[in-house]
Formats: structure tokens, sequence, C-alpha cells
């Protein structure tokens, strides 16, 4: 299954300007799965915690109905988010975006400092802008363009002149080991990546009310956002979104359903049953 997107797509009237601001159907700022345009290049933001405040803010901008699709009115997100210190869940009056300008909000988001003049950059000129902030990887491998295998959450897959888009979720070719190393770093444990005998005697029970705060929610948190299990945003403490997904996770993989991250969730986290 292919991983999910979010991006700004086209209005109400499968047109690229003239429609009423907001999103009047659901899909003009929206989430979807992944597909080939094929794309030219990745941008891959170097800091990993700021490549999660880019795709929460994604998420935050696509389930906002404020939020729509306008060539013409492509800077009105720009001025309303900056308003709200770029939480664009906090938006309650209609504005426009298009691709690109969705994609360089989310970016200013996570604290990019990409200068937003009178304009946004386009897919024409986002390569050169956001590779000068010094924050961006630009990836140009056709593992990265034809297939979301390699894709990480956060990355913004680019067809110059054309689309702009952010994946939401880990590919397949996730490196399951990065997680386990996170956690170990987390509990004091030997970061081997290698979730044996040390790392399950260090583990600790975490929960909306057990250990609710702590160092080894983040990498949960992370690790269940890019398996689509959605925590929102990686702050280390254990909410009630991490209570939700904690919950899905479990049913899904026939533990019981507590929202308690004790020693058998832990294992299926780890893969080790």
């Amino acid at each position: 299954m292919s991983i999910l997107i979010g991006h700004a797509s086209i209005d109400e009237n499968g047109a690229i300007s003239g429609g009423a601001a907001g999103d009047q159907t659901g899909k003009e700022v929206c989430t979807r799965t992944w597909y080939s345009k094929p794309w030219d290049f990745v941008l891959r933001c170097t800091d990993s915690a700021k490549a999660e405040k880019m795709a929460a803010a994604c998420e935050k901008g696509c389930a906002n109905s404020m939020i729509g699709y306008d060539q013409r009115q492509r800077n009105t997100l720009y001025a309303k988010a900056k308003a709200v210190s770029y939480d664009l869940s906090r938006i309650t009056s209609p504005c426009e975006c298009d691709c690109s300008s969705f994609m360089t909000v989310c970016a200013l988001a996570a604290g990019i400092p990409i200068t937003y003049g009178a304009n946004a950059p386009t897919t024409s000129t986002m390569k050169n802008v956001f590779r000068s902030t010094g924050e961006f990887d630009v990836l140009t491998d056709s593992k990265y363009l034809t297939s979301d295998s390699c894709l990480k959450r956060g990355d913004i897959l680019v067809k110059a002149g054309s689309h702009t888009v952010m994946a939401l979720q880990n590919g397949s070719a996730y490196n399951h080991t990065d997680f386990i190393k996170e956690v170990q770093t987390a509990i004091g444990a030997k970061a081997d990546g290698i979730a044996g005998p040390e790392t399950l005697s260090k583990i600790i029970t975490v929960s909306k009310t057990r250990n609710r705060k702590h160092t080894a929610v983040a990498p949960i948190q992370k690790y269940l956002n890019s398996i689509g299990y959605p925590c929102g945003t990686v702050d280390g403490i254990a909410g009630t979104r991490f209570d939700t997904a904690v919950k899905a996770f479990q049913k899904a993989n026939s533990l019981t359903a507590d929202g308690i991250v004790g020693i058998k969730t832990w294992k299926k986290l780890f893969k080790l049953t």
C-alpha cells in the first residue's frame, strides 16, 4: 500500500483559480496516497525534528477547511499563517494557496529560514530556494522519484513546473534499526539497534497515566506516525493522540487495546513477535 502524502491540488471547479476561498470540497488541500508523476527531485530536510514539524504542519493544513486552492491568491495562506505563528490549525477565516506556497508555509512552520517576499517560491524555483537555506539535501536517485519505498516523513517531492507534495509517512524501506537505536538512547541502553535482553530489561511502561512524559515517548510517536498511526507532534508527551494511536496499533496487532506501552507492545514495536 502506498504512503500518504499531503498537497494543495485543485479548486472546487477543477480549475487553478476562480473558486471561493477555503476548501469547498475537502479535496483542494488534502491527503491522498502517493503516486508517480514521476518526480524530478526530493527535498529532504537534514534535521529530522524539523522534518517532523513540516509534516505536522502539512497535516494541520490538510485538515483545515479554511485553507483552499487558488494560484492567483496563492499568498493569502502565508499572511494568515504568519498571524498565528504558523499553527495552521488556528486559521479561522478562508484563505488560499497553491502547491508550492503550501510547502513553503509548512517549512516556515518548522523554523526553516525561507525568505517569503511578495510571492512564494514556485515549483521551478523551489530547488534553489530551499537548498540555499542549508537545511535540505536534493535527492535525484530514481529510487526516490519512481517509488515511495525510500521516502521519509517530511520529504518534499517536486516536479518542476508542475506540482509538489509532501510525504506524511515513511516508505517500506524505513530503517527499523533507527527506531530501536532511538529508544535505546532514550532508556540508557547500548544503541546497537538490536532489541536484546539489555534493552528489554530497561524499557519503561508509558501511557497517558504512566510515565506520561519521558524521552522514550518521542521515538514511539515518530515511529507510529511513520507507519500510519498518527500521534501528531513528536513532543515526548503521551497525550490523547498518543493514546489513540497506541490503541489502534495494539488492535491491529491482536494486543489488548489499552493504550499502555508495556512489554508485549514494546516487543511488537520491536518486531520481536
